[in-house]
C-alpha cells in the first residue's frame, strides 16, 4: 500500500536522515500514527527502521510528552564570552573613567562622565582593549555611570 507520492517519500527520507536518533524514533512513530492502518509497515519499509523503534517513538509521544528529555545538541556556555564580565576590561574602564568622573548631587550612587561611548572606546583601544560602543554602554550601566549634560 502506497501512502505517499514518490516526491513526498523522498523528502520524508531526506528529512529523516537529518535527525538525531531520538528524533528519528519519534518522527517514525508520529508518521505511522498519522497514516493509520498499515502505516507502521509502510514507515518501516520507507525509513528502514524496526517495528520496535516505531513503537517506542509512538509510546514516547503518546503517553508522556512532558517527560521527553530535551537533550541539548550543543553544550551550554558556547560562543564568545562577554567582555562586560572580564576583570581586565572592567579595571581599565574604571581607570579611564576615574579621571573623567563627577558624583551626582541628587543620587550618591550615580556617577557622571563627560566622555561619550565612542571616546571611551577610543581610549580603551589605545590600551589594546578592542571594545564596541555596545560593550561601553553595558559597562556604564554596570558601574552606574551616566552621561553628564
Amino acid at each position: 500500500m502506497e501512502f505517499y507520492t514518490t516526491a513526498i517519500a523522498l523528502k520524508t527520507l531526506k528529512f529523516y536522515e537529518l535527525l538525531d536518533e531520538p528524533s528519528k524514533r519519534r518522527f517514525a512513530g508520529l508518521e505511522s500514527d498519522k497514516l493509520g492502518h498499515g502505516g507502521r509497515s509502510y514507515i518501516r519499509d520507507l525509513l528502514g527502521c524496526d517495528f520496535k523503534t516505531i513503537k517506542r517513538g509512538q509510546d514516547e509521544l503518546g503517553f508522556n510528552l512532558l517527560n521527553i528529555e530535551a537533550n541539548r545538541l550543543r553544550k551550554k556556555g558556547g560562543g564568545r564570552k562577554s567582555m562586560v564580565n572580564d576583570e581586565r576590561v572592567n579595571k581599565i574602564f574604571l581607570r579611564i573613567l576615574s579621571k573623567h568622573t563627577s558624583l551626582s548631587k541628587r543620587n550618591e550612587n550615580l556617577k557622571k562622565t563627560y566622555l561619550n561611548q565612542e571616546e571611551i572606546a577610543f581610549k580603551m583601544r589605545g590600551l589594546k582593549i578592542d571594545v564596541s560602543r555596545f560593550v561601553i554602554s553595558k559597562l556604564l550601566q554596570k558601574h552606574n555611570y551616566v552621561k553628564r549634560k
